[in-house]
């Protein structure tokens, strides 16, 4: 059984399959790639909500990123937080 840091999450299973269907079908099997970016980034933010239990922050942006994103240093959850979310919206 999965662990979750909040009961919301372990609910949100999906709306998380139905959010990463929409992207599928908007940028990988389509060709709309540009609202793939955008559906990413409302994906992230919010699992980066229900995750955390409350509304999503910059800090909590930043840190779901580095959790669980982040595995070789690739990325910098502040630098895709102005980038992709703040650039997107």
């Amino acid at each position: 059984m999965t662990e979750y840091q909040s009961p919301e999450m372990a609910k949100a299973e999906n709306a998380i399959e139905w959010a990463i269907n929409d992207i599928e079908r908007a940028s990988i099997k389509g060709s709309a790639k540009t609202a793939g970016f955008i559906l990413i980034s409302c994906a992230i933010d919010f699992l980066t909500s229900l995750y955390y239990g409350e509304d999503s922050t910059r800090e909590h942006y930043s840190q779901f990123i580095d959790d669980f994103f982040d595995d070789k240093n690739v990325y910098d959850g502040n630098d895709l937080y102005t980038s992709l979310r703040c650039g997107l919206a």
